[in-house]
């Protein structure tokens, strides 16, 4: 198992947060996104460091992800884990695309290698992998560096500070406090927008999440929790034939274009047609038929529609 060991300082309010959230009973609970500490251990030179061993995690999109659910299935689970941090008072502050992980384990079988992350351990040979869709994958918030900790008692629950990798929160300040949960709110609506919605043309249902979330005043944007129930109604309304889909490019041409959908399309119509022969093993005869043909053949043409519809301009 690959480890990750980061240096940190005794007692300080990263090591402090990130072992409170990795210990009993928090650490069993399927909601807690928060990166698991494996162990710890103090310096050689003195208490005062401490280091963090943590399992090797991925970047979210390395490799690529390969069906729109597999997207649905990433925003699940960091708005989970946001209103899990939230509900134990913990304000991450930093929960940029570069501070949440992917535990990839499970996509390659033969693990792969820890800096040439496209290679086995050899380093020379391609690593293969399986979709997400395909295999058991979890996101995990990292890095306290400038969290904060509420005890459940605290009256006072606001911050000052600028720092943060996700400079475009209009409300940073050094000497003006502020909500740090608001701010958690609006970096990850802003995530969903840089690393998604901007990117890809059939990601649009994202579009009333990040623009709730990232409204400029803190007082107009929804809780995690109420932000995980605006999630809820939206993911319902999301075609079955669009989350088998591939997320597609704004940046893509023609021509890729054409042949991406062509696979898109083919995969699509074995997924429902396996999952209706499932179904129906226990139909016979003329009716199994007819319903195959009824059922693949709106599978087909939902699919046709997908591949024929006009990408919306980024707003």
């Amino acid at each position: 198992m690959l480890v990750y060991i980061k240096r940190a300082k005794t007692g300080d309010d990263e090591s402090r947060i990130a072992t409170m959230l990795s210990s009993p009973p928090l650490r069993g609970d399927p909601e807690n996104h928060s990166v698991p500490i494996l162990d710890s251990f103090q310096g050689a030179n003195g208490e005062s460091v401490l280091y963090l061993v943590m399992p090797f995690f991925r970047l979210i999109d390395e490799p690529p992800f390969s069906l729109v659910v597999e997207v649905v299935e990433f925003i699940d689970q960091i708005l989970e884990g946001l209103q899990f941090l939230h509900k134990h008072g913990v304000a991450h502050r930093d929960c940029t695309y570069k501070n949440l992980m992917m535990d990839a384990r499970e996509m390659f079988p033969r693990g792969h290698h820890p800096v040439r992350e496209s290679k086995l351990p050899d380093g020379q040979t391609t690593a293969p992998y399986y979709r997400r869709a395909d295999v058991h994958v979890k996101y995990y918030f990292v890095d306290y560096g400038i969290s904060v900790h509420f005890p459940p008692n605290a009256q006072y629950k606001l911050v000052v500070g600028a720092k943060g990798r996700d400079q475009e929160v209009p409300e940073l300040s050094e000497d003006q406090p502020y909500d740090p949960f608001k701010v958690d709110v609006f970096i990850i609506g802003n995530v969903f927008r840089h690393q998604f919605y901007e990117k890809f043309s059939n990601l649009d249902f994202l579009w009333p999440m990040v623009l709730s979330m990232t409204q400029d005043d803190p007082a107009r944007r929804p809780s995690a929790a109420e932000a995980v129930a605006q999630w809820q109604i939206i993911k319902v309304t999301i075609s079955p034939v669009l989350l088998r889909w591939r997320p597609k490019l704004r940046t893509e041409d023609v021509i890729l274009t054409a042949m991406y959908d062509t696979v898109s399309l083919l995969d699509t119509a074995v997924y429902f047609g396996r999952r209706l022969f499932r179904w129906a093993t226990d139909i016979q005869g003329s009716t199994l038929s007819i319903l195959s043909v009824i059922v693949i053949g709106g599978v087909l043409t939902s699919a046709r529609r997908e591949m024929a519809r006009d990408p919306k301009p980024v707003k």
